[in-house]
């Protein structure tokens, strides 16, 4: 007897073992769904108890270990005065206060953007997006003075009036496909994204950080760009990054209760299905740019940063997570791509929420399966009908 002959004689009982597996599956089709919608549930249910403590790849380890410079090189003072002048363009009908530096392009930038908000007055939205702007100023400010830095940074300023998704979209198509009209302004444009830092600032008064993952079609960036910023958020600049619970508070700090991880966990879960983005970074994904957005928070339970302090804290953190990116673009790609977040410092990895989720597709081919063997049943009963 050949070696093939002999494989096929091993194969054939371990084939008639499972096609009688199958078949009794089919013929009980409604306990063993029971049994697979059971096995999910429990399943799912463990998955707080199984979650990995976030991490960074061993080429990212470095980050963090630059020392941040922003604080001294007096753009933090220059953005403070910058956010005073256009708070009080803000407040008065003139608009003489809304032109920047001939050789500030950063400021000219601002300025300009400055004049669609309304001369009414500020309210909180319009506040923080000032206090952001401010900020970002300041790190654009301070990266001009140090050409050591071998990397273009792009400062994008969408139209709040026609929709940040929306103008955001409208840019990067153009920065893509290099459609860009003659006789409109200038384009900016650099070499190719890599990893995009969205700045969402609700308001001035904040203690804390939300780093947001979810984009268009529950499409995830890679967890070690979440995880630098966080990491980075909280270790280095005293911002603790924080996470919504299931009935939408921000919790910060490391999260030991099982009911609060699950709550957690579904949320972020629940947000994933409904497709719908958790910011506007989501617009860089369809594009294959990893990119979160840093929405800043406030805990109830401390205190505000001051203005000045909060201003400082949120440059910080863009300069060492601008610079900090450099160690990421040639490992970022064995990052993890699948996870569920349970915590701002934890995660379940793909290898054990897939069991679950495997039970819960098996349901359907199983109850196909079940609803064609009944169909065919009756229709074989009315043949044997008919022909009697």
């Amino acid at each position: 007897m050949t070696l093939h002959a002999r494989s096929e004689l091993l194969a054939a009982p371990r084939k008639k073992l499972l096609y009688r597996f199958l078949a009794a599956s089919v013929r009980h089709a409604t306990p063993a769904s029971l049994f697979l919608y059971a096995a999910a549930v429990l399943g799912l249910l463990a998955l707080p108890l199984v979650v990995k403590d976030n991490y960074l790849d061993e080429n990212a380890l470095l980050a963090g270990s630059a020392v941040p410079r922003i604080r001294n090189s007096g753009a933090l003072q220059s953005a403070a005065d910058v956010q005073q002048r256009l708070k009080h363009a803000g407040n008065s009908a003139n608009s003489g206060a809304l032109q920047g530096t001939a050789n500030d392009t950063s400021t000219t930038l601002l300025l300009e953007l400055n004049g669609a908000l309304e001369a009414a007055g500020f309210d909180q939205a319009q506040a923080g997006q000032l206090f952001g702007a401010a900020a970002a100023h300041a790190v654009m400010q301070y990266l001009a003075s140090v050409p050591w830095l071998a990397k273009d940074v792009v400062w994008v300023l969408p139209d709040a009036g026609c929709g940040q998704m929306h103008s955001l979209q409208v840019w990067l198509e153009e920065a893509a496909n290099g459609k860009w009209q003659r006789h409109a302004s200038p384009f900016g444009r650099a070499g190719l994204m890599q990893q995009a830092l969205v700045l969402d600032v609700a308001s001035p008064s904040f203690n804390a950080l939300e780093v947001h993952t979810i984009g268009f079609s529950g499409q995830l960036p890679m967890l070690d760009l979440y995880y630098l910023v966080a990491f980075l958020a909280e270790e280095h600049v005293g911002l603790p990054p924080a996470m919504k619970d299931l009935f939408g508070r921000p919790l910060a700090g490391r999260q030991t209760g099982y009911a609060t991880k699950l709550g957690t966990m579904l949320r972020f879960v629940a947000q994933q299905a409904l497709t719908r983005p958790s910011g506007v970074h989501a617009a860089f994904k369809e594009y294959g740019v990893d990119a979160v957005t840093l929405r800043t928070v406030l805990l109830p339970e401390k205190e505000a940063l001051p203005a000045a302090e909060g201003l400082a804290r949120l440059a910080t953190l863009l300069e060492l997570a601008l610079r900090s990116c450099n160690n990421l673009l040639e490992r970022l790609h064995h990052s993890v791509l699948l996870y569920l977040q349970v915590s701002p410092h934890a995660f379940v990895s793909v290898q054990a929420y897939i069991g679950p989720l495997v039970a819960l597709l098996l349901i359907l081919p199983l109850q196909a399966a079940a609803s064609k063997r009944r169909a065919e049943g009756l229709l074989s009963a009315h043949a044997l009908t008919g022909h009697s």
